[in-house]
């Protein structure tokens, strides 16, 4: 509460030295945010090849190459713009923390990629019930949780 309540004030402060300097990376957002929806978008109709007719895939694609085209204009904007861009790229030049976002990458691959894995398997790969495929992911989750020190 207290926290905001400073927030507030501050925001209200129209002369403030900082607040000058703060200004909305418009651009950045314009270009980030339909690059983001395109590749989801993409990325999601992907399991709808297959039963769609033949013209989807060219939907598909050419979702994930505007929205991959935006993404890279997003990252050209943000490493030109010096003074508050969206997202801060220059962070992931420093090694360890780039060493770091690669680990946590690669950890909820195998976390988050099991989750959605296991349960196709069991009920597709092996032809258990649902219940029963459940159970497993339950059983998956409490094994990722107990090695997590408190």
């Amino acid at each position: 509460m207290m926290i905001a309540k400073d927030d507030l004030q501050q925001a209200r402060q129209p002369s403030a030295p900082s607040q000058a300097k703060n200004r909305f990376d418009g651009l950045g957002f314009m270009l980030l945010a339909p690059a983001l929806v395109l590749l989801m978008y993409s990325l999601s109709s992907l399991s709808d090849l297959g039963h769609q007719g033949g013209g989807h895939w060219l939907e598909t694609g050419g979702a994930s190459f505007i929205g991959a085209g935006l993404l890279l204009l997003f990252v050209r904007h943000t490493r030109k713009r010096s003074q508050q861009p969206l997202i801060r790229l220059k962070v992931f030049s420093v090694g360890s923390f780039s060493a770091s976002m690669g680990l946590l990458f690669l950890s909820s691959i195998s976390f988050y990629g099991g989750l959605f894995a296991l349960p196709w398997m069991f009920i597709q790969g092996f032809g258990h019930s649902e219940w029963l495929a459940s159970v497993w992911v339950g059983a998956h989750g409490l094994g990722r949780w107990f090695p997590v020190p408190t």
